[in-house]
């Protein structure tokens, strides 16, 4: 996505060619690069609650298996 939405958009802002790409082209590639850079962030903020979510299940699975191992040597009747 970078190289077929980013750089085209950058370079239309920051060089438009002259007599082809009119302000209304800028704020279109300004738009577009903006809806880019949210569908980056919001993909990201996915892999990060999924990444969040497998090493709290590990952690707990593993702290739990463990005080399982050692309450299941205790009687305490």
């Amino acid at each position: 996505m970078y190289i077929t939405v980013t750089i085209p958009s950058i370079r239309t802002v920051v060089t438009p060619v002259a007599g082809v790409e009119t302000r209304e082209d800028q704020i279109d590639a300004l738009r577009v690069l903006s809806a880019g850079n949210t569908l980056t962030m919001v993909l990201l903020g996915g892999v990060l609650a999924l990444q969040v979510r497998e090493t709290a299940c590990l952690f707990f699975s593993l702290f739990f298996g463990v005080v399982q191992q050692h309450l299941g040597s205790f009687s305490f009747l």
